[in-house]
């Protein structure tokens, strides 16, 4: 059985001189799998021009996101198992591999088993399973190497690679693309990662486990693909086909059969996948809920202040990036910070309050912001909003590892990974159905140079985030120029009360995840390798 496993926490033999070259590799391999989930994003026109295949282009995007998400608690469980360090490599080789079938999609060298397009699907998904294997397992080897009340300062460096990663994907997947082939967006990967790989693998000692090897739970990992998957797509297809359509309808439908099945087995089951007792531990549930809530607001947040910069502002899109810029960097350094408080202090409780609540102050002031708001004020609300969620980011995988065993660290360790990621999907849907239907309400309640615009004007206020080109389509229609004022007037106040009112709404779910931190147990941080929790 799972539980009477032998574990044996990884220790080196020479811990000066293997710690920096372990965590030099584990960044290399994290960066690599961060850096891709954004690389793309503006490199997609090409890739497309070059591959054919506009109707599917999403799915490059959504290939790596899904497989990847639910990778990483599946890999995590199995680590706890059967070791750490083989996965990891594995994980590696396949993102890999991955990416050089990434580069040569398209290319004779594949042959014509599929399209182009469904090539780089196809490969874009094994790269992200590769990717969710190192997304779960970094941090999990971090909690093996370093007991809790030195974990944090660790952790910070991991998630400021992480939040760097994020910003620096889409500038440098624009520049590559520009200058050089796409392709090279995927091949640059192979070196690095090798690298990443022969440092890790020679610095790392073998944390082969010891113990019965046949008693996994594979009908639960089976049932646990089964609800999230559709989930995720669900969650995905909202932005195109809306709640209540019958495909997003029937894949929430799905994942909730789905999950009562999976929770009832592993209930029942000896040696669950998931041991959802493990969330009858307060410090353990708090966690979680809270990442999750962060999650919403990490990605959320990245989606609203670029469409309120280009709609209500009328910046570019080049300057709107620029602006994100600076919340990044404070992200990436307050982690830092964070990470060194929690090893000083020994004590997270602090911390996790203080990052809490700089979110929710920044949170509601930026549900103040409008047309006439000063960059600096912007700009201000958000570097605080930044700063609590770097605080935040490296300290609940810390926390949720020292409130559990040994033999459970990989699987905790995963699912609050995966809980922020999940958050991010569902608050990237969530926001964007949330002010498109916000931002149609306001609309109804404007001036009369709207509602008594021809059906062929009205038509063109249903995507209020290119003004630009509304204001030109407008002029083609012969639309006057006082009345087609009135309405960007209009247009812009409604993307304001949208956007104002998604803020507002979150700061009031920070609030209550800030008071659920009250109730949260601060546990003394362990000195030693973990024991039963």
């Amino acid at each position: 059985m799972i539980s009477e496993q032998k574990t044996e926490t990884t220790r080196l033999n020479n811990p000066k001189q293997n710690t920096g070259a372990i965590i030099f590799g584990l960044q290399l391999m994290l960066l690599l799998a961060a850096i891709d989930q954004t690389i793309i994003s503006t490199a997609m026109p090409k890739i497309v021009t070059n591959l054919g295949g506009f109707d599917r282009y999403a799915w490059a995007t959504s290939a790596y996101l899904l497989t990847s998400t639910i990778s990483i608690p599946v890999f995590g469980r199995l680590s706890d198992i059967y070791g750490r360090k083989q996965l990891l490599i594995a994980g590696v080789l396949l993102f890999i591999v991955a990416s050089t079938l990434c580069g040569c999609a398209g290319e004779a060298v594949l042959g014509s088993v599929f399209d182009p397009m469904n090539q780089f699907i196809v490969a874009r998904a094994f790269q992200g399973l590769g990717a969710g294997i190192v997304l779960g397992l970094c941090f999990s080897v971090v909690g093996d190497l370093f007991p809790a009340a030195e974990r944090g300062k660790y952790q910070g460096h991991f998630a400021a690679v992480f939040a760097l990663a994020s910003v620096v994907g889409p500038t440098l997947g624009g520049y590559i693309s520009d200058h050089h082939s796409w392709r090279w967006l995927f091949f640059m990967n192979i070196p690095i990662g090798l690298i990443a790989v022969l440092v890790f693998n020679h610095a790392f000692p073998s944390d082969k486990k010891s113990g019965p090897q046949n008693s996994l739970d594979y009908p639960g990992i089976l049932l646990f693909i089964g609800s999230f998957v559709p989930l995720l797509l669900g969650l995905s297809w909202t932005g195109t086909s809306g709640w209540l359509s019958l495909p997003v309808l029937g894949a929430m439908l799905t994942a909730a059969g789905m999950t009562t099945r999976f929770v009832m087995r592993e209930l029942k089951s000896a040696n669950p996948f998931m041991d959802v007792r493990l969330f009858t531990n307060r410090v353990v549930t708090i966690s979680c809920l809270s990442v999750f809530v962060t999650g919403i607001g990490m990605f959320g947040s990245v989606m609203l202040l670029p469409i309120f910069f280009q709609s209500v502002v009328g910046m570019s899109a080049a300057k709107s990036g620029t602006l994100l810029t600076p919340l990044i960097v404070v992200v990436a350094v307050t982690s830092i910070i964070g990470g060194y408080w929690m090893s000083k202090s020994k004590k997270y409780k602090a911390i996790i309050f203080s990052g809490l609540s700089c979110m929710t102050i920044g949170t509601f002031l930026l549900a103040r912001i409008d047309s006439t708001s000063s960059i600096t004020y912007m700009l201000t609300n958000m570097l605080l909003v930044g700063a609590g969620l770097g605080l935040l980011l490296p300290i609940y995988t810390v926390v949720i590892q020292n409130a559990v065993e040994e033999k459970d660290i990989g699987a905790v360790t995963g699912f609050s990974q995966f809980f922020r990621s999940v958050g991010g999907t569902t608050g990237v849907a969530v926001f964007g159905t949330l002010m498109l239907a916000l931002y149609e309400d306001g609309l109804k309640l404007s001036s009369d140079s709207v509602t008594s615009l021809a059906p062929a004007a009205q038509s063109l206020l249903h995507n209020p985030l290119e003004t630009v080109k509304l204001q030109h389509g407008l002029e083609l229609l012969n639309v006057s120029a006082q009345e087609i004022d009135s309405i960007m007037q209009a247009v812009k106040g409604a993307l304001v009360h949208s956007i104002d009112t998604i803020f507002f709404l979150y700061g009031l779910l920070l609030t209550a995840t800030l008071i659920a931190t009250l109730f949260l147990a601060e546990l003394p941080l362990r000195e030693k390798p973990n024991s039963a929790a």
